[in-house]
């Protein structure tokens, strides 16, 4: 389960208890809103993928994906007061334990929240929000329908994750899932002028 606190952004102020519980409240909404599940449940087999980057320099980075392979019953279980998930990750050798890791935001002027939770999610599927910015091991399906984009830009967001072009499976394709943004049309326009 999530682990959430809230600390005093200046250590210098006195701040009452009142004011203390309002943050916490707005803390735990903060949460919510940004959709940090209040309890994580693994099994030994679940497919799943880091959230955070937990070794960079070891290869374990925001979007590494892998298998829960084994839980830990060591130093760490009993600091957390839980098993931690073992993880055989697809790029990388060796198991690795997942343990907590620590974020902070910002809740107010006078406070900070913190919570602490496993960075790690279920990885079965993603929206293409979620996987912006990552390159996916392994088979990437996606729908590239006109219904399915939504917005400027997401077709190519959708398209791009994977590793390879055979990795890259279409159940669907529109061409009015691919487009551009005025924006964009706009500044490369004036761009491609100025060359001419």
């Amino acid at each position: 389960r999530v682990l959430i606190d809230v600390e005093p952004s200046h250590y210098d102020d006195e701040l009452d208890e009142d004011a203390r519980d309002r943050a916490m409240d707005d803390a735990v909404g903060w949460l919510e809103s940004s959709r940090v599940a209040a309890e994580q449940h693994q099994i030994v087999g679940a497919r799943v993928q880091l959230t955070s980057n937990v070794d960079v320099d070891g290869g374990l980075a925001n979007g590494c994906m892998g298998t829960v392979v084994a839980f830990a019953n060591d130093q760490h279980a009993e600091l957390y007061g839980e098993q931690l998930p073992i993880v055989e990750f697809d790029r990388r050798d060796g198991q690795h334990t997942i343990v907590r890791m620590r974020r902070s935001f910002a809740v107010n002027d006078d406070f900070d929240g913190v919570y602490e939770a496993l960075p790690l999610v279920h990885a079965y599927a993603m929206s293409i929000q979620r996987a912006q910015g990552m390159t996916i091991d392994g088979a990437l399906v996606t729908s590239l329908g006109g219904a399915d984009i939504f917005a400027d830009q997401l077709g190519y967001v959708a398209a791009s994750r994977a590793r390879s072009g055979q990795a890259l499976y279409l159940r669907r394709f529109s061409s009015s899932a691919v487009r551009c943004g005025r924006q964009v049309l706009d500044f490369f326009g004036e761009r491609w002028k100025c060359k001419k």
